[in-house]
């Protein structure tokens, strides 16, 4: 199977790369899971270099193949839209081992296939085997329980994103698994990236 790690980032030409130490970290992790050449100081220097001339914000996708070969595409970063982002859940559930899900690389057959069959929703809530929720097809996912913001451990299947992350280490999350029907009972749910930052969702 040929495919391509992945790290998507938000540029801000006062502040630079949002959370790059994490996603630069995280993509070494997965090259060395999956046996990638890496070199993170060339890395850095491609996307240094690149950053000089940029004069607004920026989303940017850093991919990396196999061999190490580096490419950046990126474009401009829009203000978000005012407008309720609408999800659903997934028709089907995915398996907590499939190794897809840890890493963020260009194979996206798995949220693709959600996608395809949910075609109302903005974006698809993702389930393992067992009805335990993981994910969005875009984003990490947390509802709010008792006035708590929650989100599923890594086990169940999902991307440990570099957001998700930053949040618990601010004591603004707590992990804890919570199912389909917890789900459907919460009156909050956000979703959060590091592109996007965090914003809440309508469940349809």
């Amino acid at each position: 199977m040929s495919f391509k790690l992945l790290e998507t980032m938000r540029f801000h030409p006062e502040h630079g790369y949002y959370l790059l130490d994490p996603h630069l970290r995280r993509m070494k992790k997965s090259a060395l899971f999956f046996g990638f050449k890496i070199d993170v100081l060339d890395i850095q220097e491609i996307l240094f270099g690149k950053a000089e001339k940029w004069e607004e914000e920026k989303r940017v996708r850093l991919l990396l193949d196999r061999f190490g070969t580096i490419k950046l595409d990126y474009s401009s970063l829009h203000p978000k839209s005012e407008s309720v982002i609408k999800v659903s859940i997934s028709k089907e559930s995915v398996h907590q081992n499939n190794v897809f899900l840890f890493h963020k690389t260009t194979n996206r057959d798995v949220y693709n296939q959600a996608i395809s069959c949910s075609k109302d929703a903005d974006d698809i809530i993702l389930y393992n085997q067992h009805g335990e929720i993981t994910e969005s097809c875009i984003a990490n996912i947390a509802i709010e329980i008792e006035g708590t913001w929650v989100t599923p451990p890594v086990c169940c299947g999902l991307l440990a994103g570099t957001k998700r992350a930053d949040l618990i280490d601010k004591n603004q999350l707590v992990e804890r698994i919570f199912y389909k029907e917890d789900l459907i009972n919460t009156m909050k749910i956000k979703l959060f990236n590091s592109v996007r930052g965090e914003y809440l969702v309508e469940l349809i």
